[in-house]
Protein backbone atom coordinates (compact mmCIF):
# COMPACT_ATOMS: atom_id res chain seq x y z
CA UNK A 1 0.00 0.00 0.00
CA UNK A 2 1.23 3.45 -0.89
CA UNK A 3 -0.13 5.54 2.00
CA UNK A 4 -1.69 5.34 5.46
CA UNK A 5 -5.17 6.15 4.14
CA UNK A 6 -5.15 2.98 2.05
CA UNK A 7 -4.49 1.04 5.25
CA UNK A 8 -7.32 2.94 6.97
CA UNK A 9 -9.76 1.91 4.25
CA UNK A 10 -8.80 -1.74 4.64
CA UNK A 11 -8.83 -1.71 8.44
CA UNK A 12 -12.16 0.15 8.60
CA UNK A 13 -13.60 -2.55 6.35
CA UNK A 14 -12.73 -5.05 9.11
CA UNK A 15 -14.63 -2.88 11.58
CA UNK A 16 -17.77 -2.68 9.46
CA UNK A 17 -17.59 -6.40 8.66
CA UNK A 18 -17.55 -7.00 12.44
CA UNK A 19 -20.84 -5.11 12.73
CA UNK A 20 -19.50 -1.82 14.08
CA UNK A 21 -21.98 1.02 14.29
CA UNK A 22 -19.33 3.55 15.34
CA UNK A 23 -15.72 3.68 14.15
CA UNK A 24 -13.29 6.28 15.48
CA UNK A 25 -10.04 7.01 13.66
CA UNK A 26 -7.52 9.08 15.59
CA UNK A 27 -4.26 10.20 14.00
CA UNK A 28 -1.58 12.10 15.89
CA UNK A 29 1.42 13.55 14.09
CA UNK A 30 3.81 14.54 16.89
CA UNK A 31 6.81 16.24 15.29
CA UNK A 32 8.73 16.89 18.58
CA UNK A 33 8.44 13.20 19.48
CA UNK A 34 9.00 12.17 15.83
CA UNK A 35 5.99 9.87 16.16
CA UNK A 36 2.92 9.11 14.06
CA UNK A 37 0.15 7.27 15.90
CA UNK A 38 -2.84 5.79 14.11
CA UNK A 39 -5.65 4.39 16.24
CA UNK A 40 -8.87 2.78 15.07
CA UNK A 41 -11.55 2.04 17.66
CA UNK A 42 -14.79 0.25 16.85
CA UNK A 43 -17.78 -1.16 18.69
CA UNK A 44 -18.01 -4.30 16.57
CA UNK A 45 -17.98 -7.96 17.64
CA UNK A 46 -14.29 -7.94 18.46
CA UNK A 47 -11.54 -10.40 17.65
CA UNK A 48 -11.51 -13.73 19.49
CA UNK A 49 -8.62 -14.21 21.91
CA UNK A 50 -6.94 -16.91 19.78
CA UNK A 51 -6.91 -14.63 16.73
CA UNK A 52 -5.89 -11.65 18.87
CA UNK A 53 -2.76 -13.54 19.98
CA UNK A 54 -1.87 -13.98 16.31
CA UNK A 55 -2.61 -10.32 15.52
CA UNK A 56 -0.23 -9.14 18.25
CA UNK A 57 2.49 -11.61 17.22
CA UNK A 58 5.72 -10.68 15.45
CA UNK A 59 4.20 -11.40 12.03
CA UNK A 60 0.44 -11.00 12.50
CA UNK A 61 -1.72 -13.34 10.56
CA UNK A 62 -5.43 -13.62 11.05
CA UNK A 63 -7.59 -15.50 8.60
CA UNK A 64 -10.71 -13.90 10.10
CA UNK A 65 -9.31 -10.36 9.72
CA UNK A 66 -7.63 -10.75 6.35
CA UNK A 67 -4.28 -9.39 5.21
CA UNK A 68 -4.99 -5.79 6.27
CA UNK A 69 -3.65 -6.22 9.79
CA UNK A 70 -0.53 -7.99 8.55
CA UNK A 71 0.18 -5.27 6.00
CA UNK A 72 -0.45 -2.46 8.49
CA UNK A 73 1.76 -4.13 11.10
CA UNK A 74 4.52 -4.52 8.54
CA UNK A 75 4.21 -0.83 7.54
CA UNK A 76 4.54 0.14 11.20
CA UNK A 77 7.58 -2.08 11.72
CA UNK A 78 9.26 -0.85 8.54
CA UNK A 79 8.89 2.73 9.83
CA UNK A 80 10.44 1.94 13.22
CA UNK A 81 7.19 1.33 15.10
CA UNK A 82 4.73 -1.39 15.98
CA UNK A 83 1.09 -2.35 15.94
CA UNK A 84 -0.98 -3.56 18.89
CA UNK A 85 -4.59 -4.62 19.22
CA UNK A 86 -6.96 -5.14 22.10
CA UNK A 87 -10.41 -6.55 21.67
CA UNK A 88 -13.44 -8.00 23.40
CA UNK A 89 -16.90 -9.01 22.28
CA UNK A 90 -18.40 -6.47 24.72
CA UNK A 91 -16.42 -3.38 23.71
CA UNK A 92 -15.09 -3.99 20.21
CA UNK A 93 -11.53 -3.54 19.00
CA UNK A 94 -8.79 -0.98 19.47
CA UNK A 95 -6.00 -1.11 16.91
CA UNK A 96 -3.01 1.15 17.47
CA UNK A 97 -0.04 1.58 15.17
CA UNK A 98 2.97 3.78 15.75
CA UNK A 99 5.64 4.86 13.31
CA UNK A 100 8.62 7.16 13.31
CA UNK A 101 7.54 10.28 11.39
CA UNK A 102 10.95 10.94 9.85
CA UNK A 103 11.75 7.32 8.97
CA UNK A 104 12.86 6.86 5.37
CA UNK A 105 10.48 3.91 4.97
CA UNK A 106 7.48 5.74 6.45
CA UNK A 107 4.41 6.11 4.30
CA UNK A 108 2.75 9.45 3.52
CA UNK A 109 -0.63 10.01 5.14
CA UNK A 110 -2.68 10.35 1.96
CA UNK A 111 -5.98 12.18 1.47
CA UNK A 112 -8.01 11.86 4.69
CA UNK A 113 -10.95 13.79 3.28
CA UNK A 114 -11.52 11.45 0.38
CA UNK A 115 -10.83 8.46 2.61
CA UNK A 116 -13.62 9.49 4.98
CA UNK A 117 -15.96 10.19 2.05
CA UNK A 118 -15.24 6.69 0.70
CA UNK A 119 -15.95 5.15 4.11
CA UNK A 120 -19.24 7.04 4.42
CA UNK A 121 -20.34 6.11 0.89
CA UNK A 122 -19.41 2.46 1.45
CA UNK A 123 -21.09 2.17 4.85
CA UNK A 124 -23.64 4.99 5.19
CA UNK A 125 -25.29 3.38 8.22
CA UNK A 126 -22.07 3.51 10.24
CA UNK A 127 -21.07 6.59 12.21
CA UNK A 128 -17.52 7.79 11.77
CA UNK A 129 -15.37 10.02 13.93
CA UNK A 130 -12.14 11.22 12.38
CA UNK A 131 -9.75 13.17 14.55
CA UNK A 132 -6.36 14.32 13.35
CA UNK A 133 -3.98 16.16 15.64
CA UNK A 134 -0.75 17.74 14.56
CA UNK A 135 1.87 18.92 17.04
CA UNK A 136 4.51 21.00 15.31
CA UNK A 137 8.15 21.27 16.32
CA UNK A 138 7.54 24.89 17.38
CA UNK A 139 4.78 23.80 19.78
CA UNK A 140 1.81 24.89 17.65
CA UNK A 141 -1.08 22.43 17.62
CA UNK A 142 -3.78 21.86 15.07
CA UNK A 143 -6.84 19.65 15.31
CA UNK A 144 -9.27 18.43 12.69
CA UNK A 145 -12.38 16.62 13.92
CA UNK A 146 -15.34 15.31 11.98
CA UNK A 147 -18.13 13.36 13.66
CA UNK A 148 -20.83 12.07 11.33
CA UNK A 149 -23.28 11.86 14.26
CA UNK A 150 -23.32 15.66 14.27
CA UNK A 151 -24.03 15.80 10.54
CA UNK A 152 -26.67 13.08 10.93
CA UNK A 153 -28.42 15.14 13.64
CA UNK A 154 -28.32 18.25 11.44
CA UNK A 155 -29.73 16.61 8.30
CA UNK A 156 -32.38 14.44 9.96
CA UNK A 157 -33.69 11.76 7.65
CA UNK A 158 -31.38 12.68 4.75
CA UNK A 159 -28.80 9.89 4.35
CA UNK A 160 -25.13 10.68 5.01
CA UNK A 161 -24.33 9.46 1.50
CA UNK A 162 -26.60 12.12 -0.07
CA UNK A 163 -24.50 14.35 -2.38
CA UNK A 164 -25.35 17.54 -0.45
CA UNK A 165 -24.34 15.99 2.88
CA UNK A 166 -21.13 14.67 1.34
CA UNK A 167 -20.42 18.16 -0.02
CA UNK A 168 -20.88 19.64 3.47
CA UNK A 169 -18.62 17.05 5.10
CA UNK A 170 -15.95 17.54 2.43
CA UNK A 171 -16.14 21.32 2.82
CA UNK A 172 -15.88 21.12 6.60
CA UNK A 173 -12.83 18.87 6.39
CA UNK A 174 -11.08 21.05 3.81
CA UNK A 175 -11.66 24.14 5.99
CA UNK A 176 -10.32 22.38 9.08
CA UNK A 177 -7.26 21.13 7.18
CA UNK A 178 -6.22 24.76 6.73
CA UNK A 179 -5.66 25.03 10.51
CA UNK A 180 -3.30 22.08 10.62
Amino acid sequence: MENICQHLLDLAENSTAAGAGLVTIHIVEDEPADLLTVEIVDDGRGICQADLAQVNGPLPECKVCGMGLTLFSRACQEAGGKMEATSSSETGTVLRGTMQLSHDDGLPLGDLTETLITLIMGSPGVDWVLRRERVRADGRRGVLCIDTRIFRAEVGSVPLAHPEVIRRIRSSMRQQELTL
